[in-house]
């Protein structure tokens, strides 16, 4: 027999056949050999070379089915990048597939995925930093398929020592991983708005990557958008507030008729422990007593059975009734009594039984005692109280005044004297005390008395905070309309016809003004047309005793002191002269119409506590000097000017200047009404009064000696007044309207039909001042939403105009600016 030498799995398949066929000879030889009793001879070889020949066909088809099912999950985990999956499927396929002619194209396409799969493998491994891991895969390839050109090129690279960063571990990779991860997270939180989250994943990139230029440049990206935000919420807010001013020039509109909201409902004082069960002993009414020498326990028996069955203010069924115990002995419970009643509360029917078998009753929170006559009915008992912060300035109460913050001996006498003028009896060895570091009231008194502080500060409890947000509106309105029409005439000397050497011509200045203003070189004249001299044209007035300017309209006393009075006649709108006739005239026409107005709105707005003081000023610190040196004159009289010390200030008094608000608002019992004390203030610096004068020498200004004192302006009320929620009062108000009006005219010219109106003067001003001071008071809870709802929030039914799609009248200017 020749033999061949093939491939490894060849080599395999021959060694099974030899074993195989081996194991069928001593198998087929074996009965032979006993029923010979020792003797053998050959067995035909061709039987067992036939059954090694079926059983190696056998497994062949066996592994003709098993490779492509394994090949096709290969390719699918190739497809889907699953490397480790596809490695050992193909794998799987070449080793069940021999190098026979038989499956050789299926086995060499088993050998392509699996060179595949090793590449992509290797790649990922190397991807992942798995650098050893790498190398077993790409030594694997090609030991299977040693000829697989990429797969040497890729074993040489790993080989090389320069050709891949060997640097990088598996742990850094997952953490570039876990980074990419957190960007893309990032990013997606970003888009959806949520930059506070989309921050954090950034800061958790840097604290893995420190230097992460995207992580960088995102955190850039949602800064820029928070900035965005921030400059529309700036627009917003400063929209809004700008519309708050607007909106507080409205007048508030007063209700007339408050309607449903006049009926205010008083709050239900909710009671615990005896107090309830007081109530029940009120309140039961037994219709029908009867008992004839009835036992205590009997009578108490019958009672507590009709209490639960005549109890209709409970709900629930298990609340009916009054517990009545027997805190007796068993002579004490024996003792008969006979009483007949009729219509009698349960408290008195008790009250009459346990005075017949000389007993008495006492209240405890769940349950009435009846107990000897030896039995205390006063103990005194301490229970703790977690109470609001203002528990003893919330009740209305003139004694409770802020408890002491230490809690100590003030705090103690406060609690009790207000406890006490809540109804509240302490009687010897009881106390109250008041810790306002941590709000905890602790009383010792008798449980009658412990029930009606359960009550108080049951009451407390579910009540909410009151405070009053108070705002006070300051209106001040100022117009001054001035009107000025007139003519100036200048005249020239000229001769009088008929030759008589008679010359007329206009008059003198008078008491009003030159014609060319002194006061400052070079300044304007009052008449345009100037001869080559400087002097006007026409020269001489005709109109001189006709006022106009600050001649006509004077300042008030004080306002001309503290500015000034600029003399002067109301500007020239026209000018008209004869130049070169005889005489030589000049005209200017002099017209004024001014309208001024100046509006001042003051609103300061504060919130504080029902019975507290608040305070709110939005003021200058304006230090002026109050106190001076005197002068001090050398008195050397021999030489000349000498330098003269002036007053010197040497002390300074501060006055605030501004909008200043002090308000005490006090809830009603209500819960509506609001009783106010108000001080609101405005005060202005208007300027100073120089109360100095200069120190003259030989005709000379030593010095000015300027001694100034401010003056003030303030507009104050200080009023109490009491208001509902949400109202608006006016507090005070000032009207007043200042006229002054000229009429001159020049006499016998201004007489003159039609043209008598060129030698008139005429002046009108109108100064008008409204001030009015508006408080409007708003109950609201600690999340400072009003407590009652906004009834102006929209019209109602009755307040929409029937047609509202009429036309809107035309818009008229105000009369004052007519």
């Amino acid at each position: 027999m020749t033999t061949v030498t093939k491939s490894r799995s060849h080599q395999r398949l021959g060694a099974l056949k030899q074993r195989f066929v081996c194991a069928i000879l001593v198998f087929t030889a074996s009965p032979a050999l006993l029923n010979a009793g020792g003797t053998s001879g050959p067995a035909p070889a061709s039987g067992v070379e036939a059954q090694a020949e079926l059983e190696i066909a056998k497994r062949m088809k066996l592994a003709e089915d098993y490779a492509p099912q394994a090949m096709q999950r290969g390719s699918v985990a190739l497809m889907e990048r699953d490397y480790e999956t596809a490695y050992a499927q193909y794998k799987a396929a070449v080793d069940a597939l021999p190098d026979a002619p038989r499956v050789r194209d299926l086995r060499t396409t088993a050998m392509d995925g699996f060179s595949k799969a090793c590449m992509g493998l290797a790649e990922q491994r190397i991807a992942e930093g798995r650098w050893e891991d790498a190398k077993e895969t790409a030594q694997k390839l090609l030991e299977y398929n040693p000829n697989y050109k990429p797969g040497q090129r890729l074993l040489a690279r790993l080989e090389a020592p320069d050709y891949f960063n060997k640097t990088v571990t598996p742990g850094q990779v997952a953490k570039v991983e876990e980074v990419k991860q957190l960007l893309v997270e990032a990013q997606g939180l970003y888009d959806s708005g949520r930059f506070d989250e989309a921050t954090a994943r950034y800061e958790s990139v840097l604290r893995l990557d420190r230097y992460n230029v995207a992580a960088r440049r995102g955190m850039e990206q949602v800064n820029v958008a928070k900035m965005r935000v921030a400059d529309t919420a700036y627009s917003e807010t400063r929209a809004g507030m700008i519309t708050q001013v607007d909106k507080a020039w409205e007048t508030p509109v007063k209700r007339v008729d408050l309607g449903p909201a006049a009926v205010i409902e008083q709050p239900v004082l909710t009671t615990r422990g005896t107090q309830s069960l007081n109530r029940k002993l009120d309140e039961i009414i037994v219709p029908r007593i009867n008992f004839t020498d009835a036992t205590v326990r009997e009578a108490v028996e019958y009672l507590r059975q009709r209490s639960a069955s005549l109890d209709t203010g409970a709900v629930d069924a298990a609340d009916r009734g009054v517990n009545i115990v027997l805190k007796l002995d068993a002579a004490a419970a024996s003792q008969t009594i006979t009483i007949d009643l009729s219509n009698i509360p349960l408290r008195e029917a008790l009250d009459y039984i346990t005075r017949l078998a000389n007993l008495k009753i006492k209240v405890e929170p769940y349950a009435v005692l009846i107990v000897p006559l030896s039995e205390p009915t006063d103990t005194l008992l301490t229970k703790e109280y977690r109470v609001p912060p203002d528990f003893l300035t919330s009740m209305p109460s003139g004694s409770g005044a802020p408890a002491d913050t230490a809690g100590g001996t003030a705090g103690s006498s406060t609690a009790k004297a207000f406890l006490e003028s809540q109804g509240v009896l302490f009687p010897a060895g009881a106390s109250a005390n008041f810790l306002a570091s941590s709000s905890r009231l602790i009383v010792r008194n008798t449980q009658e008395n412990l029930d009606l502080v359960d009550a108080l500060v049951e009451n407390a409890a579910g009540t909410v905070p009151s405070q009053v947000e108070i705002e006070s509106k300051f209106v001040e309105i100022t117009q001054n309309n001035l009107k000025e029409l007139g003519f100036d005439w200048l005249l020239g000397q000229f001769a009088l016809p008929g030759g008589s050497g008679i010359f007329a011509g206009g008059g003198t200045t008078g008491n009003q003004f030159n014609t060319v203003d002194p006061s400052t070189p070079g300044a304007a004249p009052y008449y345009p047309f100037l001869n080559p001299g400087g002097t006007p044209v026409g020269q001489n007035p005709l109109t001189a005793g006709n006022r106009t300017g600050q001649a006509a309209i004077s300042a008030s006393a004080l306002d001309a002191l503290l500015f000034g009075s600029p003399v002067g006649p109301a500007a020239g709108v026209l000018s008209l002269a004869g130049v070169f006739t005889n005489p030589q005239f000049q005209v200017v026409l002099r017209a004024l119409n001014q309208k001024k107005g100046v509006d001042v709105l003051s609103a300061p707005k504060v919130t504080t506590k029902s019975g507290l003081s608040a305070n709110i000023e939005i003021v200058r610190e304006f230090r002026y000097p109050s106190l001076y040196t005197p002068p001090e004159v050398p008195q050397d009289q021999n030489s000349g000017p000498q330098p003269v010390s002036p007053a010197t200030p040497t002390e300074f008094t501060m006055k605030p200047t501004g909008v200043r608000l002090e308000v005490q608002p006090n809830v009603g019992a209500d819960n509506y009404t609001i009783d106010l004390r108000l001080l609101p203030e405005i005060t202005e610096f208007d300027g100073f009064v120089n109360y100095g004068s200069p120190i003259l020498s030989q005709g000379a200004v030593l010095t000015e000696n300027e001694i100034k004192y401010p003056v003030f302006s303030t507009r104050k009320v200080e009023t109490s007044v009491s208001i509902y929620d949400g109202q608006t009062v006016v507090l005070g108000g000032l009207i007043r309207e200042d006229i002054q009006k000229v009429n001159d005219k020049t006499p016998l010219l201004g007489d003159i039909p039609m043209a008598g109106a060129l030698f008139r003067s005429q002046a009108d001003q109108h100064i008008k001042r409204n001030l009015i001071i508006f408080v409007t008071a708003t109950l609201m809870d600690p999340a400072g939403q009003p407590l009652a709802a906004a009834k102006d929030a929209a019209l109602t039914d009755e307040e929409i105009p029937l047609d509202s799609t009429a036309p809107l009248p035309p818009v008229e200017q105000a009369p004052y600016l007519k």
